[in-house]
């Protein structure tokens, strides 16, 4: 067959690859080309805002709300913002104002933030370009947090196929029992899917006007939600390998054993320490038996680290339950996750190179293993951002609210960690307040790092050193 437009024969590469037949297909790829020849960062800040802005369209229109009046645009952004990074903040009631096609919306834009735009962008670049190049690797890498080139193209399709099975069976088991609870087959379902997007991308959005605490004494829709938390809050490398360790292709690698020693170190702590904090405290878990207070305390344990769910007032914690709940929210999820936050991976390298520094070693080692030196000054770089991010964050939230220190340290702290959970002050701030709390939850996503490189406009080499001199710490 004969090109009539082109007037060549098909090449050897044209039938390999059909999709280069269809008119227009140079241009497209140009297009993609061209984007990805940006920075990775720059086009992940890029398509985020370009998303949300979507979103924020969608959510203002008649029909998303539960009045059909127009929704005010700060609280359409507020919204769409929140959903896009999976945290679960709002200055409206998901439960009350918004509509079914409102919601529908909420959910579809949980579920592009959750598995991430870049992820998204990665798969429109493997089916126009037919064959992933080294940019738009280079470009899921920077959304998944692979740490080998090599490995992206299965990495996407393993958080996209992991991502929708997850959710399936997350979905399958709590159906029966919503179905249960509503007598309603079509309710029931909708509330099983919604919970299940919602628990497994870390988004903490929910359809009840009190959250999960109507189900706080039902194990089987709490401890489900929390376990689709944590294997959402691992992140896609980490599930990658555990996907080829379980099909014996594989041994776990450093990055997946730092992930999963942090994760379970960091639940014990809150487990043992909500514990004993809240134990008996009558405002949260002294009203339960002790199973129900087990169980509870799973879920203050999982929630804050970016799940979003709270089966009690959060403002009713003691005030040293709620220092440990900052940590964890700040400390976040895995790389590459759903959650938010610095990342159980950054605080994992801190600390063993603490641990170095301490015990005199020139290297910092971990399971038979040498942690590379530029990697430890990213994870100080993005500590120390984090921090002055989060205190200028309360500074400003502090003067536009007036609230008190507790209240603006644990807001900004929940929207920076993509937490979700609120002690009120998102629907109380003013609109330059909201801004301040989207800004947090962009970067919480985003992270600190992608938002420095994505501004930078280019990478000016090195060419020589001064000398050294070394100044006096501490």
């Amino acid at each position: 067959m004969i090109h009539q437009r082109s007037g060549r024969f098909p090449t050897q590469q044209d039938r390999e690859y059909p999709a280069r037949t269809i008119p227009g297909y140079s241009t497209m790829r140009g297009m993609v080309s061209s984007l990805l020849v940006l920075s990775p960062a720059r086009v992940a800040i890029g398509l985020f805002m370009l998303v949300i802005l979507v979103f924020t369209a969608l959510l203002s229109l008649p029909v998303a709300a539960a009045n059909h009046r127009p929704t005010a645009l700060n609280d359409a952004g507020f919204t769409a913002v929140s959903a896009i990074t999976v945290t679960g903040l709002s200055s409206v009631n998901t439960a009350e104002h918004w509509s079914l096609t409102g919601q529908i919306i909420i959910l579809i834009a949980i579920q592009v933030g959750g598995i991430g735009v870049m992820t998204m962008v990665g798969m429109l670049a493997m089916a126009v370009s037919e064959r992933i190049g080294l940019s738009s690797r280079l470009l899921s890498m920077q959304a998944t947090g692979s740490s080998s080139i090599g490995t992206t193209r299965r990495l996407i399709l393993t958080v996209l196929v992991t991502t929708f099975a997850i959710e399936t069976v997350l979905a399958a088991v709590l159906i029966p029992r919503f179905i249960d609870y509503t007598d309603d087959g079509l309710t029931g379902i909708w509330y099983g899917i919604f919970y299940a997007i919602s628990a497994f991308c870390n988004a903490g959005f929910s359809l009840h006007p009190m959250g999960l605490t109507a189900y706080a004494h039902d194990p089987w829709i709490i401890l489900t939600v929390c376990l689709g938390v944590i294997i959402g809050s691992l992140g896609a490398p980490t599930l990658l390998v555990l996907q080829q360790v379980m099909r014996r292709r594989a041994r776990l690698n450093l990055h997946a054993k730092l992930t999963l020693w942090a994760t379970g170190i960091l639940l014990i702590v809150g487990f043992i320490g909500f514990g004993l904090l809240e134990w008996n405290n009558p405002d949260t878990l002294g009203e339960f038996n002790t199973m129900e207070k087990f169980q509870t305390l799973v879920v203050s344990t999982v929630m804050p680290r970016s799940g979003g769910y709270a089966v009690y007032p959060v403002e009713e914690l003691t005030p040293a339950s709620m220092f440990l709940m900052y940590a964890l929210i700040f400390i976040g999820g895995g790389s590459g996750s759903m959650a938010g936050g610095i990342k159980v991976t950054t605080l994992a390298v801190l600390c063993l190179a603490i641990v170095a520094e301490a015990r005199g070693r020139q290297h910092v080692t971990v399971f038979h293993r040498t942690i590379p030196a530029d990697t430890i000054r990213v994870a100080i770089a993005l500590l120390v951002g984090s921090g002055v991010a989060v205190l200028t964050a309360m500074i400003v939230l502090s003067v536009l609210t007036g609230a008190s220190v507790e209240q603006v340290g644990f807001e900004v702290l929940s929207a920076f960690g993509t937490c979700g959970l609120s002690t009120g002050l998102s629907e109380q701030a003013p609109a330059w307040g909201q801004l301040v709390l989207c800004v947090m939850m962009f970067l919480g996503r985003v992270g600190t790092i992608t938002f420095a490189a994505g501004l930078a406009t280019r990478h000016a080499p090195t060419l020589y050193n001064y000398p050294e001199e070394r100044p006096v710490i501490g």
